[in-house]
């Protein structure tokens, strides 16, 4: 198993461990703001491993050794120490897919099977914001039937979850983060 591997499992087990943290002491912060610490929580998993990925062979302590180390140094391979941006895209994506496929199968457990009460937390959270958010152009009465409707609706999470809309558009999020860091991590060999 290689590092960016290990560190997207790290930072799976790490938003597992918060999220679990949240259920325990307060379900309803669980079901307001996990995604946002979760997405925190890979955030920092991707820089953290992308910059372990950029850290070069030359190492000392202060100029002085450094000095002296390059007058008896032997003639080191400097090619490990550039990395380019589609490197670190790539590793900075699997270390989220693999955090985001760990945390999905973590929250569909928990949904489903540890505790279905969450499921009408859930329902109940997103009635509350659908009342917030209410469009002052609807009738009373048309705004009743929406929340009829929306009240019929399962919300527990079910496999499919993955391919649906809302998954890609977390997947898209995960590239960017991604692709914003690489951007500013990369280290490319200079030309001849």
């Amino acid at each position: 198993m290689n590092k960016t591997t290990r560190i997207g499992f790290l930072g799976g087990f790490l938003a597992i461990f918060l999220i679990t943290i949240f259920y325990l002491t307060r379900p309803q912060m669980l079901v307001e703001g996990y995604t946002w610490l979760k997405q925190l929580v890979f955030l920092g998993a991707i820089i953290y491993g992308l910059a372990q990925m950029r850290e070069n062979s030359v190492q000392a302590p202060n100029i002085k050794a450094l000095a002296a180390s390059q007058k008896e140094a032997k003639p080191t391979d400097h090619s490990k120490d550039f990395v380019g941006f589609t490197e670190l895209l790539a590793n900075g994506v699997k270390i989220y897919l693999i955090g985001y496929f760990l945390t999905f199968l973590y929250i569909y457990l928990l949904f489903n099977f540890i505790d279905t009460d969450l499921v009408e937390l859930v329902k109940d959270h997103t009635v509350r914001l659908n009342i917030q958010l209410k469009d002052p152009k609807i009738s009373a009465l048309r705004f009743e039937e929406q929340l009829a409707e929306l009240r019929k609706q399962d919300f527990s999470p079910r496999l499919t979850d993955l391919i649906s809309v809302m998954g890609m558009v977390e997947i898209i999020l995960g590239f960017l983060m991604s692709f914003i860091v690489a951007l500013f991590l990369r280290r490319e060999q200079p030309t001849a």
